[in-house]
């Protein structure tokens, strides 16, 4: 598959190549995980696709720091009515 590489981020990358979901001849600004080389959005323009990179890095970095700070709530055997 022909792509172009655009952008990237520590996560994913921005490239222009056939469409996944219509028809194959159709281009758009993909958005790909590098990790799993899966498209996780598709764009139709060039200034959506920079957004989009930016916004998806943010939002997997927000939930990376939620899971990193994340504190375990102490359990107990005791049932408390």
């Amino acid at each position: 598959m022909n792509s172009r590489f655009l952008g990237e981020t520590l996560d994913y990358k921005l490239v222009v190549q056939p469409s996944v979901n219509k028809d194959a001849s159709h281009l758009v600004y993909a958005i790909v995980n590098k990790q799993t080389d899966v498209v996780e959005a598709e764009v139709p323009f060039l200034v959506q696709g920079y957004e989009g990179l930016e916004e998806m890095q943010d939002m997997l970095d927000e939930h990376r720091d939620k899971e990193k700070n994340k504190v375990e709530e102490p359990t107990s055997d005791i049932l408390i009515n």
